[in-house]
């Protein structure tokens, strides 16, 4: 709901912290937006920060590198030592976002909405992102997302 005035400005920042930081590392995390209704127009403007601990991997002995006379435990050994490698860089976050959109009231409980984010993850974090798990392809860390939207809302009860 849209308060009174033409200028509207929107924040929030979050810190979470748990016991498990393998899977849940500490996180801090914010936006600020700023929107200006012209009419049924909204222009806005978004910038968003997430970063993150970077997870340690718990201390698994040498069991990513036992000696060849362990036979197939060897390799069992490397896949489990990578999952938990694996494990601890998509747990790291470290973000920018940068979002502008246009949102237009077309009627009363019609919103559409047309936004282009551009994303940018620093290499702190795991430097692979697989669209397809057979073919999995290098990302430098930046995208640009554009979506629209069409918010609409049924009417309410009488």
């Amino acid at each position: 709901m849209w308060e009174s005035g033409p200028c509207q400005v929107q924040g929030i920042l979050a810190h979470r912290s748990a016991s498990n930081h393998l899977l849940f590392p500490t996180t801090r995390a914010g936006f600020l937006s700023f929107g200006y209704r012209l009419g049924q127009v909204v222009p806005y403007a978004m910038v968003a920060r997430g970063v993150s601990d970077r997870p340690a991997v718990p201390d698994v002995g040498n069991l990513g590198s036992l000696p060849p006379s362990y036979g197939p435990l060897v390799e069992d050994g490397q896949v489990a030592v990578a999952g938990l490698k694996a494990l601890a860089a998509a747990n790291a976050m470290d973000q920018y976002t940068w979002s502008a959109g246009l949102r237009w009231d077309v009627r009363d409980g019609v919103d559409l909405k047309v936004q282009a984010d551009r994303i940018r993850a620093h290499h702190s974090v795991n430097p692979q992102v697989t669209f397809d798990p057979t073919s999995p392809a290098a990302w430098d860390g930046r995208m640009t997302v554009l979506s629209v939207t069409l918010d609409f809302s049924f009417g309410g009860g009488r």
